[in-house]
């Protein structure tokens, strides 16, 4: 009976052992609740050059798609392999109006008319005002932001045709997507 007594003691032993490792190694992240805290999505994303060819404009659009708010921190553009370079708040221009940024406006082919402060966005033809960033941009979990970047990284007519990366950063969070400088 002690035999049995003591095989059963040791079973539970062991199985405390094994489920307070689990706990500890695992506890953090189940007991944190903290699952992907920040997360953040870049659409609609294009770079126009000047008809002249010496200046450019990014728009782009960037949506907080995590659990908590976030502020778009950095912002920078990879023309070269491997040499990313920022792109200064005081050349971002942003639109987050709730009226503005709207699911359906957040969908439609952006377009830049030379006018950094006041872009038509929704198709309406009147353009909707636009400020100039001066810091990082807060947005709250599911509100999302029309972004313009003013001459990104020296972009111009050199680049015509070429595919660049832009990387949008959050204290926890990186988007990078490519595209390809056209026209406008």
């Amino acid at each position: 009976m002690t035999g049995i007594a003591l095989t059963a003691g040791i079973a539970v032993g062991v199985i405390a052992i094994l489920v307070w490792g689990a706990v500890s190694f695992f506890g953090g992240t189940i007991l944190d609740g903290n699952f992907e805290d920040e997360i953040i999505l870049v659409s609609n994303v294009h770079i126009w050059v000047s008809p002249n060819g010496t200046s450019s404009v990014a728009g782009l659009v960037v949506q907080n798609v995590g659990a908590n708010p976030v502020n778009i921190e950095k912002i920078a553009i990879e023309k070269i392999a491997s040499r990313w370079e920022p792109v200064s708040t005081g050349s971002w221009f942003y639109n987050d109006s709730r009226k503005t940024v709207t699911g359906a406006n957040i969908q439609k082919v952006l377009h830049y008319d030379g006018t950094m402060e006041s872009v038509d966005v929704t198709g309406d033809g009147v353009g909707e005002q636009f400020s100039r960033s001066t810091d990082s941009i807060a947005l709250n979990s599911g509100q999302a932001v029309f972004l313009y970047l003013a001459n990104p990284a020296s972009i111009n007519g050199e680049n015509l045709g070429q595919t660049v990366k832009i990387k949008i950063q959050s204290l926890e969070a990186e988007e990078v997507v490519s595209v390809l400088v056209s026209s406008g």
